[in-house]
């Protein structure tokens, strides 16, 4: 406590006494907005943003080929830890320990850029800027992005016990352009069943699929252990034949309906004036001359 005061008020008869604490958690630290734009609905972003750091070895790229020490710490939505990120320097997204240097190969830059939807609908990507060059010996001038690539990997679960991230699959660099890309497989990158309802369909209707599969089969099955042969081990015979005949006979009408052709027929006996029989309209011309 550093200060306190004593307020006495005659207009209100009012009597105030405040205090003055000192508190950590006061300190103004500037806008976190990062865990906000941290999303993208059919995407589960949220396991992936609850670690302060993810971390993976490679040793098969080119860069880090023949090190002892080639090790990877990436944080998504955040900055990475201040223990790490103080080796990296910057705001630090993206990090390496290489034979003990640390090279920071991108930025947290806080922006709505940092995530987006892959082109191929497969995934998400989370990209980081202005890195240090030296890493891919590139030119001076230039600063280092590095993109984190998640596809779709329905086995593909992260570990919630540790921050060992899965070995990505694919590493792509490209010294030219100053450039990292990094390819995992991730089971929340798949969208999910609940952000739309065309998967439900689809179960549904193999469920219906499967359930007519078994009737055909137990059907033909039961009608030939009680010794049927031929048609007769078609279950429901006469049902089925008498749909057939239904459908057939519907498709025709509305063929008929759509195209106007209503099979028009003429008739005659004897002496007697033709009856045109127009579909199912029956006109007798003696009676209806000029139609009826």
């Amino acid at each position: 406590m550093d200060t306190y005061s004593f307020i006495y008020s005659f207009a209100d008869k009012t009597c105030k006494y405040s205090t003055t604490f000192k508190y950590a958690g006061a300190c103004y630290k500037g806008p976190t907005i990062g865990p906000t734009l941290c999303y993208i609905s059919e995407y589960n972003f949220e396991f992936l943003s609850q670690k302060e750091y993810w971390e993976f070895d490679e040793t098969s790229v080119k860069f880090c080929r023949d090190q002892d020490t080639c090790h990877f710490y990436f944080r998504i939505c955040e900055e990475l830890p201040e223990d790490i990120k103080t080796s990296c320097g910057g705001t630090s997204g993206v990090c390496i320990n290489k034979n003990g240097i640390h090279y920071n190969l991108g930025n947290y830059n806080n922006t709505y850029d940092d995530l987006s939807r892959r082109t191929d609908g497969q995934g998400f990507v989370a990209s980081y800027t202005g890195g240090d060059p030296a890493f891919l010996a590139c030119s001076a001038s230039s600063e280092m992005t590095t993109t984190l690539n998640f596809i779709c990997g329905y086995s593909a679960v992260w570990s919630n016990e540790t921050n060992s991230a899965l070995q990505p699959y694919n590493v792509k660099y490209d010294a030219v352009k100053c450039t990292a890309e990094f390819f995992f497989r991730y089971s929340g990158a798949c969208v999910s069943v609940d952000s739309f309802d065309v998967p439900i369909l689809f179960l549904f209707v193999v469920f219906i699929f499967i359930i007519f599969v078994l009737y055909w089969i137990i059907g033909f099955s039961i009608n030939l252990a009680f010794g049927k042969r031929g048609a007769e081990v078609i279950p429901n015979k006469t049902f089925w034949l008498e749909l057939v005949h239904l459908f057939t006979g519907g498709f025709i009408f509305l063929f008929r309906l759509i195209t106007c052709r209503s099979k028009d027929t003429v008739e005659k006996t004897g002496d007697e004036e033709p009856i045109v029989k127009k579909g199912y309209q029956t006109i007798d011309n003696a009676k209806y001359p000029f139609g009826p």
